[in-house]
């Protein structure tokens, strides 16, 4: 009976161990064939039920995240939740419903709310899945140049679906967008022959340069932080299994749009 107790908790044991760690490349989540369309998700309300022990009633009447007993604001949670400034989870997003019915017509979109730590899929009017996300380090603003690891506000297209990303699989985003190539320009951060590069791979549905003072590489990823604060350098981030729906339900040139 002790030895199959001490079993019990040793696999106990690995199954957390290998939620906390990042998927490896290789793995597939999901079987061969798979009908991304149509799955229910690994990291749903029913895979990642809440940690009641985290969660501590306040006098205003809410639950207010806790962890090894130090109460949490700005951090993505255990139980795949974000909690706020006041320590609850965040439940408003920017993201307009009216909006996306308009956006996703006949269309497949990605929308990121920053500030709701929110993805949504849409596609042709439908909200397809929503995901918990996080951004860059640098929260509440737009992106302004190399380095300050800010996520972008805007509008963008898929332009590369990488594979083989050292974050599991990765989308690549179309940024600097227009907008940032003449806000980039007028800056003095770039010069107009490199703002007009980045302006005509835009209309051709291009690769626009991260080579420049505005940076680059802004990607959709897998292997998220399980929890704890954004983190990343300016990509958006989710959970790996998360990434794989998305990457397979999305193709080159399909819309982004990220929203403060």
């Amino acid at each position: 009976m002790r030895g199959n107790m001490k079993r019990l908790f040793l696999l106990v044991m690995l199954f957390s161990l290998l939620l906390s760690f990042p998927a490896r490349a290789d793995h597939v989540f999901y079987p061969e064939g798979t009908d991304y369309w149509n799955v229910k998700l690994l990291s749903d309300r029913d895979t990642f039920p809440k940690v009641q022990e985290c969660w501590i009633m306040g006098a205003d009447g809410q639950e207010h995240y806790f962890r090894n007993g130090q109460f949490q604001t700005n951090v993505l949670t255990v139980d795949n939740q974000y909690a706020g400034e006041d320590g609850t989870v965040v439940t408003r997003t920017s993201i307009d419903d009216y909006d996306m019915v308009t956006a996703s017509r006949n269309a497949r979109v990605l929308v990121v709310s920053k500030s709701g730590h929110r993805m949504e899929l849409w596609r042709n009017k439908r909200r397809i899945y929503s995901f918990t996300v996080s951004s860059g380090k640098v929260t509440g603003y737009d992106k302004d140049r190399l380095g300050d690891c800010r996520t972008p506000l805007g509008e963008f297209y898929i332009d590369r679906k990488i594979p083989d990303s050292f974050a599991y699989l990765a989308l690549n985003l179309s940024y600097p967008n227009i907008e940032d190539a003449v806000r980039g320009y007028r800056a003095g951060l770039i010069s107009r022959e490199t703002c007009n590069q980045i302006i005509k791979a835009n209309r051709d549905h291009g690769y626009p340069s991260g080579d420049t003072s505005l940076g680059g590489a802004i990607q959709i990823h897998g292997c998220r932080a399980f929890e704890g604060p954004d983190a990343s350098r300016g990509c958006v981030e989710m959970l790996s299994q998360d990434m794989e729906v998305v990457y397979h339900c999305m193709e080159k040139g399909d819309k982004v749009i990220i929203l403060p």
